[in-house]
């Protein structure tokens, strides 16, 4: 079964509208995505610790060849995995 989050969507798409919306403003952040994604050297690893839905991990897995997303809570967790966001290996724990 598909887990979905308050906004009733698929997390596959329901993730990258968020991504989409948040695009030039994240939440919390205070900087474009371009920014953020700019934080990190193509091609390396990136970690995002407290991962949540993922919108920060979204933007990271842009630039990175891999992101490590550690999630302790079980149900934020499976949603970020099953957003199927490439590159992205989603760790249902506290780091």
């Amino acid at each position: 079964m598909v887990q979905r989050f308050r906004d009733g969507l698929p997390p596959w798409i329901g993730l990258r509208l968020r991504a989409q919306k948040n695009r030039f403003a994240l939440h919390g952040f205070g900087a474009p995505a371009g920014m953020l994604s700019a934080m990190v050297p193509s091609g390396t690893t990136a970690l995002d610790i407290g991962s949540n839905l993922g919108l920060y991990t979204y933007w990271l897995a842009r630039r990175a060849r891999e992101v490590h997303a550690f999630e302790p809570n079980p149900r934020l967790a499976g949603y970020l995995a099953t957003a199927r966001i490439p590159g992205v290996v989603v760790h249902p724990a506290a780091a």
